[in-house]
């Protein structure tokens, strides 16, 4: 009766521990582009916040100090299609990565629903 009760015991305790892991959400070096939502902890005052698609809808990225010099290297290329400089500094956004190329300039506290640069944007920095 022993050996069954322990037998049982185990099996309920790896049962347990795959529903608990299994609940516990994994995000990867390439997560998905849910685990970038924005929520209030990215999109607040002092960061600045860009999203994939217009209307800052889509996947989101935040910097609270806003300088990148490749976006290749953040996995956001080429994908800017709106943003939001919520930081009382002027940005510069680049087509060309290391702050070269076409360049548009985004004023302290400006939010833009759709951007000159449409999914261009290579690197920005403190103009």
């Amino acid at each position: 009766m022993t050996s069954i009760r322990r037998r049982i015991g185990v099996t309920i305790a790896a049962a347990l521990s795959l529903g608990f892991t299994s609940m516990v959400p994994m995000v990867s070096a390439h997560a998905s582009p849910s685990a970038y939502q924005c929520d209030e902890g990215r999109d607040r005052d002092g960061n600045l916040v860009v999203f994939a698609d217009q209307n800052y809808e889509g996947e989101c990225r935040a910097w609270s100090n806003p300088q990148v010099g490749d976006l290749r290297n953040q996995g956001f290329n080429d994908q800017i299609s709106s943003l939001k400089n919520r930081t009382a500094n002027t940005l510069c956004f680049y087509s060309e990565e290391r702050n070269q190329g076409a360049v548009m300039k985004v004023q302290p506290w400006q939010w833009q629903t759709s951007i000159s640069l449409n999914d261009q944007i290579s690197s920005f920095d403190y103009c």
